[in-house]
């Protein structure tokens, strides 16, 4: 009667409740590390990108329109003996003060006919007036740079325009270009740099490099642990000892290996959400959670690799050397691929031909720049089918590391 209802047990137990159990309670420690560690890092990127987008700078336009305003007032107080100053004129401005003056010295200048051809060059609407100087002066404060480093640069134009420097063929944006091309710097590159999408830059920072690199070190730890690291300890003899079938041990850990990283993607991905909301005031919960997801089949997919190799192997090593290298071989090339994709090589950042690493890892399937279309007027989709060649190669991977465990010869 025992040994037929321990035969019995074997065939209907697919499931081992005390193995999953065995398994969280073996590797707790190390997932609260990995838990903590994700939880830290999406905590201090997204304060990062906070103080980042708080930043601001003004344009090289912001700044010749500060110099248009800034001539007016200086040839008015060379001609009429005054001090008129930015500074003053804000205190009057904000104290609803008397700014006759300062309007007097605009329309003098406005009356010059290269002033008033400079005013439409610059698209400065409703041309010299009060409240576009106030604009101007407001915008300028709130950069990073000072007032004084403006006023400085404005004393340099001045005393180059009075001295009949800049004429049609030259003017100040060119004596920039012209001034960084002398210290071997590009002055496009530059410009494209001060319009890079730094929130891009960090997603993909985030979700195929920082972001995911603790539960890479869980993945190759544990994805060779459950099998292998059984079946080389002997451990693996005491369990299939018991009313288990191996078909419950390779369904069992397949379970954990897709529960586990799915309750650590879940949870930070909560805690994004909290932090945009906190730090940036949107929390973007569409683009968030589509992210999240296809992060998550991206570490399901290198789940499946190391679980592959854990079920083909009998040792710890050469399953470690099989599914931990093909891990470690994904991060690297793409890692390496980052410098070069188009966000990096259009800003002088990257090497184009580095772009052919991007081609060995599976990571280049997480297309982070599609998903952050979401939301937009022309979302592009083509993430999708990408995500779901990640799905294809987790289960794939699951299935047949399932089935040639089952069928192999053990050492027990």
């Amino acid at each position: 009667m025992t040994a037929a209802k321990t035969a019995d047990t074997k065939t209907t137990n697919y499931f081992s409740g005390p193995l999953v159990k065995q398994t969280f309670k073996s590797n707790l420690a190390l997932t609260i590390v990995v838990l903590v560690l994700s939880c830290l890092i999406c905590f201090v990127l997204s304060f990062a990108m906070s103080i980042m987008g708080g930043e601001s700078g003004a344009t090289m336009t912001d700044a010749q329109i500060f110099n248009l305003f800034m001539a007016a007032i200086t040839n008015y107080n060379t001609a009429n003996g005054t001090s008129l100053s930015w500074s003053d004129f804000m205190s009057l401005y904000t104290a609803g003060g008397d700014l006759s003056a300062y309007t007097a010295a605009f329309q003098n200048a406005i009356s010059d006919p290269q002033t008033a051809m400079m005013v439409t060059q610059l698209g400065l609407d409703g041309g010299l007036t009060a409240q576009n100087f106030a604009a101007c002066i407001t915008l300028l404060q709130g950069t990073d740079s000072t007032m004084a480093t403006y006023m400085t640069n404005f004393q340099y134009y001045y005393v180059l325009a009075t001295q009949d420097v800049f004429d049609t063929a030259m003017n100040s944006q060119i004596l920039l270009q012209n001034m960084l091309e002398v210290m071997g710097m590009n002055a496009d590159l530059i410009t494209n740099m001060s319009n890079m999408d730094m929130t891009t830059m960090i997603n993909t920072m985030y979700f195929h490099e920082i972001g995911i690199l603790p539960m890479l070190i869980w993945i190759v730890v544990v994805g060779n642990s459950i099998i292998a690291g059984q079946v080389d300890r002997g451990s693996m003899a005491y369990v299939l000892s018991t009313p288990t079938k191996r078909s419950a041990v390779v369904i069992t850990q397949a379970v954990y290996m897709v529960i586990v990283p799915l309750m650590i993607t879940i949870i930070t991905c909560c805690i994004k959400l909290i932090c945009n909301a906190a730090f940036l005031g949107d929390p973007n919960a569409a683009v968030t959670v589509v992210l999240f997801a296809g992060m998550y089949l991206l570490l399901e997919s290198m789940c499946g690799i190391c679980y592959l190799g854990s079920c083909l192997f009998n040792r710890s090593s050469r399953a470690m050397a099989f599914g931990g290298g093909l891990v470690v071989l994904f991060f690297i090339a793409a890692l390496i691929g980052m410098f070069g994709s188009d966000n990096l090589v259009s800003v002088g950042m990257g090497v184009e031909a580095l772009n052919g690493f991007n081609y060995i890892s599976v990571m280049t399937l997480f297309d982070i720049d599609s998903i952050g279309t979401i939301g937009s007027g022309a979302a592009d989709l083509s993430f999708l089918w990408k995500m779901a060649i990640l799905l294809v190669i987790a289960i794939a991977t699951y299935v047949i590391g399932a089935i040639r465990f089952t069928k192999k010869d053990l050492p027990l």
